[in-house]
């Protein structure tokens, strides 16, 4: 019956978002304002690399673009329609998220999600939204069920989910830090042993040394 819930809200949003591309995306207007300027990151991306990207915008949305350009060519519809299979699978992890705190709460908000016209809209722009609440919404996820039953694997996949986000849009980059304070907080009020708590920050620290060193690293000695 779950698995019925999950395809049904996903097939609405994948409906919803297709219809919407088909008659309202038009491929010659996916190179206005910021839209080109992401499609112009991704073209440079074979020469420039993961840390060539200049560095007032993150690599993780123009390297989504790039692959995308190097699996079906140039073509910026391909772009929106993977954008359509992503936020569709976002409304499903919006829904799970709300399932986790509210019973019965996966097909209202799912459904809302699913109709979510700012949603239906970001989906059919070349813009860094809707792969950034996909990664976002799993961090909550996962971090949620890391709360409500502790463990390592959990915690190490939240915050790579958190650190990937911060790679797409560096709004979510101030929570690497906040969320440590809170950690060891409910450690305390859990009563690890020194053991669990060492553990938790290492696995804490290894996805933002992996993910988001390399960023800083290059920060550090170029500006």
């Amino acid at each position: 019956m779950k698995i019925k819930k999950i395809l049904f809200v996903f097939l609405v949003a994948l409906i919803m978002r297709i219809v919407y591309a088909w008659f309202f995306v038009d491929a010659s207007n996916l190179i206005l304002e910021d839209q080109m300027m992401y499609i112009q990151l991704a073209q440079q991306y074979p020469s420039t690399g993961f840390l060539g990207v200049t560095s007032d915008r993150v690599p993780g949305y123009p390297l989504l673009v790039a692959t995308i350009y190097n699996l079906f060519g140039e073509n910026n519809m391909a772009v929106v329609m993977v954008q359509i299979f992503i936020d569709s699978l976002t409304c499903v992890i919006i829904g799970l998220i709300a399932e986790s705190v509210i019973p019965r709460g996966f097909l209202v908000a799912g459904l809302i999600s699913a109709l979510n016209l700012n949603m239906i809209i970001l989906s059919g722009m070349i813009l860094t939204d809707t792969l950034f609440l996909f990664l976002f919404s799993i961090f909550i996820l996962l971090f949620y069920h890391y709360i409500k039953s502790p463990n390592y694997f959990k915690l190490f996949m939240a915050i790579s989910m958190l650190c990937l986000s911060t790679l797409v849009r560096p709004v979510s980059y101030y929570m690497v830090f906040m969320l440590l304070p809170f950690i060891f907080w409910f450690a305390i009020q859990s009563k690890w042993t020194f053991r669990q708590m060492l553990s938790s920050f290492l696995m804490y620290l290894i996805p933002i040394v992996i993910i988001l060193g390399p960023i800083q690293y290059r920060n550090y000695h170029e500006y």
